[in-house]
């Protein structure tokens, strides 16, 4: 997907190959981008910071270990959703939804059921950036946002969306503001919302 992806914008763009082999993306872990592309590119402009601190960090993790032979299969999924389940009320753990607040009080059923992962909070990826020209909004304005919904940093931060895109920039943005316990839930509610047996919360 990524190199398919930089030939798009090598024919299509007025960009030199270098130049495009030098864009930075990040493509959804769980696929690669082969079964739902989505990228994210992340692109400089002229603003300058101090010389003593990082412009980009990226970081990684690992998740419970898992058999060769279960990965994408359903006792992936299971032990995947476990884990979010059993953070469902602890104290020591905030759950994240990067989706619209609409979707997030479960006025729509885009991912089969309505809702939230019981007890989430909610800061939409979308409403971090500027929506004329999408530039990040400033780490103190998204300092704010994320304060204003409890999302803080002594504990365990676990950022859920549709499909792990959106709630990839409200991990990547915690990063950049200084949390460091913070792990995606890959396949968010195209996973858990399918499933009856997990539960749903609207309001």
């Amino acid at each position: 997907s990524d190199q398919a992806y930089r030939r798009v914008l090598l024919e299509l763009g007025s960009r030199t190959a270098d130049e495009i082999r030098q864009i930075p993306m990040v493509w959804s872990g769980g696929c690669d981008g082969v079964m739902t592309p989505h990228a994210t590119v992340l692109a400089s402009n002229d603003k300058t910071g101090p010389a003593d601190k990082a412009r980009l960090v990226i970081g990684t993790a690992l998740s419970a270990e898992l058999l060769p032979e279960d990965i994408g299969r359903p006792a992936m999924v299971e032990k995947v959703a476990d884990a979010v389940r059993a953070a469902i009320g602890s104290e020591s753990i905030c759950t994240l939804n990067a989706l619209s607040a609409e979707l997030h009080s479960g006025e729509g059923e885009r991912y089969g059921r309505p809702g939230r992962i019981p007890g989430s909070v909610n800061v939409p990826a979308a409403s971090l950036s500027n929506p004329a020209d999408k530039a990040l909004l400033s780490p103190q304005a998204v300092q704010q946002a994320f304060s204003a919904a409890g999302v803080v940093s002594d504990k365990k931060i676990i950022a859920y969306c549709g499909g792990g895109i959106a709630a990839s920039l409200d991990a990547y943005l915690l990063h950049q503001l200084g949390y460091t316990d913070i792990a995606i839930y890959d396949a968010s509610l195209s996973e858990w919302a399918p499933d009856p047996d997990l539960p749903m919360e609207t309001g």
